[in-house]
C-alpha cells in the first residue's frame, strides 16, 4: 500500500473486522430464521431444514465467488438458494410473530419482507469482504451473467 499512512491502514483493517462481524451475525440470524421458517412449514423435519441452510450457506458463498462467469448449474443453485433463504427467512419472521393474515398487520409483513431480504443478501459479500476477498453482488451475477 504505497502513499497509505498507518492511520489508513488501521481504519481499513477496522473496516474488514466490522464488516466480518456484522456479516457473520447477519448470518447467524439469516440461518436461525430460515430453519425457523423450514419448521414451520414441516415441523417433523428441522433437521432438514438445518442442513439444508448450511448447504445453501455455502452455495451463496460459491455463487458470488465465481460470478457471472460461473458455470449455469452454479448459477441456477445460487439464485435459488437465495430465494429459498429470502422466503424462509420471511415465514421464519412472520410466523415467529405470531403469523395471522396479512391484511390484519401490513406493516408487519412489510417488516419482515425487508429484514429477510437483507440478511439473506447482505451477509455473505460482508463476510467476504471482510475476509479481503472481493464479493459479487447477488445482481451483479444476474445482470452480468453469460456475457
Amino acid at each position: 500500500m504505497a502513499g497509505s499512512t498507518e492511520a489508513d491502514i488501521n481504519a481499513k483493517k477496522w473496516m474488514r473486522l466490522v464488516s466480518l462481524t456484522t456479516g457473520l451475525l447477519m448470518e447467524a440470524a439469516s440461518f436461525v430464521t430460515s430453519v425457523s421458517g423450514f419448521g414451520f412449514i414441516q415441523p417433523d423435519y428441522v433437521a432438514i431444514g438445518f442442513l439444508m441452510g448450511i448447504v445453501f450457506i455455502f452455495a451463496e458463498f460459491n455463487f458470488l465467488d465465481e460470478g457471472s462467469g460461473g458455470s449455469l448449474g452454479v448459477v441456477a443453485f445460487g439464485v435459488f438458494a437465495y430465494a429459498y433463504g429470502i422466503f424462509t427467512n420471511i415465514l421464519g419472521f412472520w410466523m415467529g410473530g405470531g403469523g395471522g393474515l396479512v391484511q390484519a398487520n401490513p406493516l408487519r409483513f412489510i417488516l419482515c419482507l425487508v429484514i429477510g431480504f437483507v440478511l439473506e443478501v447482505f451477509a455473505e459479500p460482508a463476510i467476504m469482504k471482510g475476509l479481503g476477498m472481493t464479493p459479487t453482488s447477488l445482481l451483479d451475477v444476474l445482470v452480468n451473467f453469460g456475457k
